[in-house]
């Protein structure tokens, strides 16, 4: 009769309602990163991913979350309306984005990482509505320090510590790519360039896009790369070719299974909602096909799974960190910090 029980049951009856009618694979890969249900993931698909360097994925964690509420915010919230350019539509946004924080949390059983996600979220939403200005890092430091009222140890799961590093990392990259849009507009402008052309502008907002992509893929497995070999996991060269080809695949995946999921449990008490469920869960199946198949193809290539002794990496990481300092207070070019 615990609040704990009563997720899990829920849990297990979303995790049931979409894998309903789909195949195996698929199904478990669904069920892992929508209900955070990883009991049907078989041996070979946990080996693939991990080889192909997306167990991240099957993880659902602050990447989710933040992908989720990115992707539906900016198809149900475009920022061109008037009525969102204004202070008051940045707390529309927030609060939606609370609301669905709190629904996926809810669907996944009240799991750690999800929970640290979402309070980032609840955070930041809460700054914006007492008008304070956004700040990710202090956000996602109030987040830590609650989930850890409890238990002061839980710093030193191995799960914590990756959450943490992928979240510090994701934020990196995103900087990457505002100072980098920044710089180009300024250049831009200076040049005063005439009007693009559709053609050239759609052409424009792809590239932006895989800059997008490549800039927090690569911040993200850098940042997670010495929580990894310190902890003795493996690794693969593989992470960032993999984030760049399927993680514009995560956000359709959870907005169709999160459908999938709803609309089944919705079907078991009004039938008609299976109609409309059907459709929603075949696309949602095709998507987590192509990414298996990409796991599946990448896993087996040269460098899919590495492994470094603890003691030299953790000097590695050390005389990086050093040389990172370095370049940041004296002004070290990137060139010079590689050369040495």
């Amino acid at each position: 009769t615990s609040f704990r029980a009563r997720t899990a049951r829920l849990q297990k009856r979303l995790s049931a309602a979409l894998r309903q009618g789909m195949a195996s694979g698929p199904a478990g890969v669904l069920a892992s990163m929508v209900t955070g249900d990883r009991t049907h993931l078989s041996k070979e698909l946990r080996t693939a991913y991990r080889g192909a360097g997306l167990s991240h994925v099957l993880v659902v964690s602050g990447m989710h979350v933040s992908i989720l509420c990115g992707d539906v915010l900016g198809r149900l919230l475009p920022n061109r309306k008037k009525r969102l350019r204004g202070y008051t539509g940045r707390r529309v946004r927030a609060l939606f984005s609370a609301v669905l924080a709190l629904l996926l949390v809810g669907v996944t059983g009240f799991t750690p990482s999800v929970l640290r996600a979402a309070g980032a979220v609840w955070l930041s939403a809460l700054g914006v509505w007492v008008y304070g200005p956004p700040d990710a890092l202090t956000s996602l430091g109030v987040a830590g320090v609650l989930m850890t009222a409890g238990n002061s140890y839980a710093v030193c799961d191995v799960g914590f510590q990756l959450s943490f590093a992928a979240v510090v990392g994701t934020l990196a990259g995103g900087a990457v790519v505002r100072r980098s849009q920044e710089v180009w507009e300024k250049q831009r402008a200076e040049k005063k360039h005439p009007r693009l052309r559709f053609w050239k502008r759609k052409a424009l907002g792809l590239a932006g896009s895989l800059w997008e992509t490549v800039c927090i893929s690569a911040c993200a497995s850098m940042a997670t790369f010495p929580v990894l070999v310190l902890r003795g996991m493996s690794t693969t060269v593989w992470a960032v070719a993999s984030g760049v080809a399927v993680l514009w695949l995560v956000g359709p995946m959870l907005s169709f299974g999160l459908g999938a999921a709803l609309l089944g449990l919705a079907a078991e008490g009004l039938p008609l909602f299976e109609i409309i469920r059907r459709p929603v869960a075949f696309c949602a199946e095709g998507l987590a096909w192509l990414m298996n198949e990409w796991a599946f193809r990448v896993s087996v290539l040269p460098g899919a799974s590495l492994w470094f002794d603890g003691t030299y990496a953790a000097l590695v990481c050390l005389a990086l960190i050093l040389l990172c300092v370095m370049a940041m207070r004296r002004h070290i070019r990137l060139r010079v910090v590689l050369q040495i």
